[in-house]
């Protein structure tokens, strides 16, 4: 669930890209989350270790 956007623009050839995590469960929206930097393994490998739990916190899950 994890989505990368590149925008280029051919007149100054400028390019960049931002990473940026985010869910849906049920209508709750959780995220976004900007990802700094290159998106590695080791970088998305600590965000589902110490942010992924954090964003979860607050979200109120329904077992009907």
């Amino acid at each position: 669930m994890c989505g990368q956007m590149r925008i280029t623009m051919p007149l100054w050839k400028l390019r960049f890209s931002v990473s940026v995590w985010c869910a849906v469960l049920d209508d709750q929206l959780i995220g976004p989350f900007i990802l700094e930097g290159r998106l590695t393994r080791e970088a998305y490998f600590k965000f589902l270790q110490k942010e992924l739990p954090r964003l979860f916190e607050d979200v109120l899950l329904n077992f009907e």
